[in-house]
Parts: C-alpha cells; structure tokens; sequence
C-alpha cells in the first residue's frame, strides 16, 4: 500500500501544478480546478471503497482453530461486513459464510 500512495503522490503531486494553469488558460475560469479537485476526491472514495482491508487477516486467520475462524466469520457478519469479504479474509467458501447467523 505505501508504494501505492508514494506512486500516486508522485504522478499527482508533480503533475498537479502543470494541470492547473492548462485548465485555467483553455478554459478561462479558475472553476475548472474546483471540478478537478472534485474528480480527484471521487476517485479516492470510490478506491476506498473498493479496497479491501485485509491487513489483520494472517496473524489471527493463520493460527486460528476451525471454530475460531468461524467465530470470527460470525462477528465479521454481525458487524455489517459482506459475505464476499468475510469469504475473502476467512478463506471460507462463500456459501457456507452466507449460511452463517451472526
């Protein structure tokens, strides 16, 4: 995840400058940067909520027994997660997570 960010700081971060005084003198109104930070906030919240938080999966997954795993499947279900995702971390297959009550 950290080279991610460092990458994208580099690319937006170096080529922000450049972007902004092209949008200003072909459109003539310092608006267009608004609709550029605006594009660029929307993109960020969509990859968040794209991304998968997946971090704290191995050291508890890993070690973890059969009814751990299901337990922790439990919780990940009653705190809102989706099955996919809960599928996903608990190496469970996704029709036995979707028949489990939280």
């Amino acid at each position: 995840m950290l080279s991610a960010y460092a990458v994208a700081t580099s690319i937006f971060g170096g080529t922000t400058p450049f972007i902004a005084i092209l949008l200003i003198k072909t459109t003539h109104s310092t608006a267009s940067l608004e609709i550029l930070v605006l594009l660029c906030a929307c993109i960020s919240l969509f990859t968040i909520y794209k991304v998968q938080e997946t971090s704290y999966a191995p050291k508890y997954i890993k070690k973890a027994s059969a009814e751990d795993i299901a337990q922790i499947a439990r919780n990940m279900l009653a705190n809102g997660d989706s099955v996919k995702k809960v599928a996903a971390i608990t190496n469970l297959p996704k029709e036995k997570v979707a028949k489990m009550k939280p």
